[in-house]
């Protein structure tokens, strides 16, 4: 009953913390640029409410017991995704948008986390989207994030990745030789020492 209670308030409180970042990002002041994909953000913003709502349904009316263990993992990686998810975007400032946008005079960015991967909010929210099941030890919804959720991050990041070549070119393929997509791996890539 406890941990039945307690999770209610943190979902309560993800989601707020979801709105009100969402609206933050709406209300920053910055210049527009051409959008690519734009079914990217509606497939992301509708697979997140589904994933939530799909994890609150199942804690709710499937009484399995919890495994403390696997909901400890989640939180830790919901924890982790959405702090270092908030250090990349304060590495991108100006430049990051709820689309893929691309900007006249934009700058490739290589400080910060995309010193580590080129793609830091993707790999962040992935974390963030695995771990928020996990502790509620929801396996519907956990499935409908490897499956559905997880393809369509991956399908952002390959457009984002295909037009920041169009925009950087030569400059934009080193960056990808030096530095992994999504995970820090730290065989094969040497990262990156400047911004340039």
């Amino acid at each position: 009953m406890i941990f039945k209670t307690a999770y209610l308030l943190f979902f309560t409180a993800a989601v707020f913390l979801r709105l009100f970042m969402r609206k933050k990002v709406l209300g920053m002041k910055k210049e527009k640029g051409r959008v690519v994909a734009s079914w990217t953000e509606r497939a992301m913003f509708f697979s997140y409410i589904i994933m939530l709502f799909a994890t609150l349904l199942e804690f709710t009316f499937i009484d399995r017991g919890i495994n403390y263990y696997v909901a400890g993992t989640g939180l830790a990686l919901y924890l982790f995704g959405i702090t270092a998810r908030n250090w990349a975007l304060k590495t991108l400032d100006k430049y990051w948008s709820l689309n893929i946008e691309i900007r006249e005079g934009q700058k490739l960015i290589k400080s910060g986390p995309y010193k580590y991967i080129r793609h830091p909010n993707y790999f962040c929210h992935s974390l963030e989207v695995i771990g928020f099941p996990l502790i509620a030890n929801s396996r519907f919804a956990f499935l409908f994030v490897i499956f559905i959720y997880l393809p369509v991050i991956m399908a952002r990041t390959y457009i984002e990745d295909r037009e920041l070549v169009k925009l950087f070119g030569e400059k934009y393929l080193e960056y990808r030789r030096e530095v992994w997509a999504l995970f820090p791996l730290p065989i094969g890539k040497k990262g990156v020492k400047s911004n340039d």
